[in-house]
């Protein structure tokens, strides 16, 4: 990923345009690692704010994103149609496509009580399942934007009050803030 390395040291957008082109290739000998080469796509994408491209390239019925979490490549569309949404000053249709991520994310914890349960049981985020550090951020993500921080928060806390026994509350809560604070118009799958 030299080229996606070098936009961030140089800033230089064509250096995007020339990692597109190497995913590209690499993705048509069908590679092991097609959901990473996915990712830096739809991170290039948000970079060049081009998300009418992100939504015809990146979603279709053949692109398999996790089968633990089959409802990601849901989760990830609706994202990019958000940030399109706020793009184009739609703060309305912003929300709507927010409020149908935090809608999925939030019918997989209940489908799935006790895997989530467990999960936030754990005594150290280490312990906490990579995908589930990934639906909490982007369900308190949404909820920062769509009803503030504070309402994200009190909803964490909640959370917390239901599974007391989470040892890791506190790296999970500054985890949570920390990515929160994050752009929301900067798609990463990192982190």
């Amino acid at each position: 990923m030299y080229y996606y390395d070098q936009y961030f040291s140089t800033a230089d957008k064509t250096a995007l345009d020339s990692a597109l082109f190497y995913i590209e290739e690499e993705m048509k000998g069908n590679p092991k690692n097609k959901w990473s080469l996915y990712g830096y796509q739809l991170m290039i994408y948000s970079i060049k704010e081009e998300y009418d491209k992100a939504l015809s390239t990146c979603f279709n019925d053949t692109i398999v994103i996790d089968g633990r979490f089959p409802f990601y490549q849901k989760i990830i569309k609706e994202r990019f149609q958000a940030m399109k949404a706020q793009s184009l000053h739609d703060y309305e249709g912003r929300n709507r496509y927010l409020m149908e991520t935090m809608k999925t994310i939030g019918n997989y914890m209940k489908q799935n009580g006790l895997e989530m349960a467990n999960a936030l049981d754990k005594q150290k985020t280490t312990d906490l399942i990579d995908g589930h550090i990934a639906l909490l951020n982007n369900y308190f993500q949404c909820k920062a934007i769509v009803d503030g921080k504070d309402a994200a928060f009190h909803s964490l806390d909640s959370l917390y009050a239901i599974h007391h026994n989470m040892g890791c509350y506190d790296t999970l809560y500054d985890m949570i803030e920390n990515y929160t604070e994050d752009d929301f118009m900067q798609f990463g799958i990192f982190g």
